[in-house]
């Protein structure tokens, strides 16, 4: 029963692999999926972070620009009360 399982000593922790070169992977359909996959995420992620970015400089542009309207009306207000 003990002859199939050799014993722990004979095991290596080292497995050998032969070595995969550049020019392999390249050429390897999954590779190629795999890259093409991430350069369309990357793409998606790019044009989701320009409209948002778009999205927020024209809220904040909005709130400034009444701000600022706000400030100039109270201060046509204050220079009126004062001539009277």
């Amino acid at each position: 029963m003990g002859d199939c399982i050799p014993p722990l000593d004979e095991i290596t922790d080292d497995p050998k692999f032969d070595a995969i070169s550049l020019a392999l992977l390249q050429t390897d359909k999954s590779h190629q999926k795999v890259v093409k996959k991430q350069a369309k995420d990357l793409e998606t992620l790019r044009k989701k972070h320009e409209k948002d970015a778009s999205a927020m400089l024209r809220a904040h542009t909005l709130v400034t620009d009444k701000l600022n309207a706000n400030h100039a009306k109270e201060r046509s207000g204050i220079k009126r009360s004062t001539k009277r």
